[in-house]
């Protein structure tokens, strides 16, 4: 890896968040980039409101536990009950 290379990897400059990249970063970055992290919100917000949540069949979720996939790593799956509110 070469000097810019890792200059710009580790500059603060190029990003508005540097969790969300896949909007893109510099002067491309896409233009509906904040209306997409909003409407995420809301969404999860109206899901939380109108829903409950609880693991099927009573299993007590670790919320440590993570599957590695490849190079990354996720969430382990579980199983979920909603019940409307």
């Amino acid at each position: 890896m070469g000097r810019r290379q890792y200059k710009l990897m580790h500059s603060q400059t190029f990003t508005s968040s540097p969790h969300v990249s896949v909007f893109g970063l510099g002067r491309r970055i896409c233009l509906g980039d904040k209306l997409a992290v909003n409407v995420v919100y809301i969404i999860l917000g109206s899901l939380l409101q109108s829903f409950e949540f609880r693991a099927a069949n009573g299993v007590e979720v670790d919320v440590n536990a993570y599957t590695f996939v490849g190079l990354g790593s996720r969430p382990q799956m579980v199983d979920m009950e909603l019940t409307s509110r």
